[in-house]
C-alpha cells in the first residue's frame, strides 16, 4: 500500500511526502495516516521556516552588496571631484574602478577624437606593454567593441571567449580577458568615449552588475567632461595670456603715445612714450579716468 500526504504551511502546499510498503505486504492503516499527516505537518512547517531563513538571508546580502556599492560609488565620486586633467582622470577612473568589479583586473579609457574620426586610448592599465600600440586610434566606424558601443551609446558585454569568437573573431585569438564590459562615455545625450573593463573570470552581468557600471560609467564621463571642461578654459586663457603678452610689447615698444581703456574710460595701459607726454607713470595711471590723466586742446581754441 502507499500513503501521499501533502505538505502544508501557512495555506500553501509546499511538496508531499509519499510512504510505500511494498515487500512487508503491510497495508497503512487510520493510525499509520494520522502518524503521517502530523509529521508532514512539522516537516512543512520546517521546509517554510528554512525557505523564510534563505529568503532573508539572501535580502540581508543584497542589502549589504547594495550598500558596499553605494560606498564605492561614493568614494569613487569624491576621488574624482579634486581631478581636473584628462589623463590623470583616466588614470583615476582606471584605478578606482577595477577594485570595485569581482574579477576585474585590467582597464582603459578611449575618448573621441575632436574631429570625431577615431576613439583615442588616453589610459590604459593592466595590459601587456605593447599589445595595444595598433589600437591607440580607433576609427569611429571599425568593428570593434569600443567603437560599437560608442556609435550605438549602448554597453558591449562579451561574458565569455566564445562570445568573442562570435562577435568578433578576427579579434578572439589575441584576448586574454575571460569576459570584457565596454561602456559608452554620455554626456548630455552624446558618447564622449568609453570605459573597458576586462575580467579574469568569466561574468554572467547580471542586472545588479550592468547597474553598478552603468553608474561608474556615468560618473567617469561626467568627471572626464569636467576635465575637459577645464583643460579647454586653461588652454583658452593660456593663449589669451600669450596674445596679451605680445600685445604689451608690441604697444611698449612703438613710437607713439599708447593708453588703453576699460569701456567706463578707466586706463588700463600706458607705454613708455604716453608716460612721457602725460607726466605720469603707468603703474599710478592704470585705473584713473582718462581725463584726469590726459588732457585734451584743441589748437584753435585754446
Amino acid at each position: 500500500s502507499a500513503m501521499i500526504v501533502p505538505l502544508n504551511a501557512r495555506g500553501q502546499t509546499l511538496g508531499a511526502i509519499q510512504f510505500v510498503a511494498a515487500e512487508s505486504h503491510r497495508h497503512y492503516s487510520q493510525t499509520d495516516l494520522a502518524f503521517a499527516e502530523d509529521l508532514a505537518a512539522r516537516a512543512a512547517v520546517a521546509v517554510d521556516n528554512a525557505r523564510l531563513y534563505r529568503e532573508a538571508r539572501q535580502a540581508r546580502q543584497a542589502a549589504e552588496r547594495s550598500a558596499e556599492r553605494m560606498a564605492r560609488l561614493q568614494a569613487v565620486t569624491s576621488a574624482l571631484s579634486n581631478i581636473l586633467e584628462p589623463t590623470q582622470t583616466a588614470q583615476a577612473i582606471i584605478e578606482l574602478c577595477v577594485p570595485v568589479l569581482e574579477g576585474a583586473n585590467r582597464g582603459l579609457v578611449a575618448l573621441l577624437s575632436e574631429d570625431g574620426q577615431t576613439l583615442d586610448i588616453i589610459y590604459e592599465s593592466g595590459y601587456v606593454a605593447g599589445s595595444h600600440n595598433q589600437y591607440q586610434k580607433m576609427p569611429i566606424d571599425a568593428h570593434m567593441p569600443v567603437p560599437d558601443a560608442v556609435r550605438s551609446g549602448n554597453p558591449v558585454l562579451l561574458q565569455s571567449h566564445e562570445e568573442w569568437l562570435v562577435r568578433y573573431p578576427e579579434f578572439a585569438e589575441a584576448v586574454t580577458s575571460q569576459s570584457m564590459a565596454a561602456f559608452p562615455l554620455i554626456v548630455e545625450k552624446k558618447a564622449i568615449g568609453a570605459l573597458v573593463i576586462s575580467f579574469s573570470t568569466q561574468q554572467l552581468f547580471g542586472d545588479e552588475d550592468r547597474a553598478l557600471m552603468l553608474a561608474l560609467g556615468q560618473q567617469c564621463a561626467q568627471a572626464l567632461h569636467r576635465a575637459q571642461l577645464y583643460d579647454q578654459e586653461r588652454q583658452a586663457n593660456a593663449r589669451a595670456d600669450m596674445t596679451h603678452q605680445r600685445l604689451q610689447v608690441t604697444l611698449t615698444s612703438i613710437g607713439d603715445a599708447v593708453i588703453a581703456t576699460d569701456v567706463q574710460s578707466h586706463i588700463t595701459f600706458m607705454n613708455p612714450v604716453a608716460e612721457a607726454l602725460t607726466g605720469w607713470q603707468a603703474d599710478e595711471a592704470i585705473g584713473q579716468e582718462l581725463a584726469n590723466v590726459f588732457h585734451i586742446v584743441n589748437a584753435k581754441t585754446r
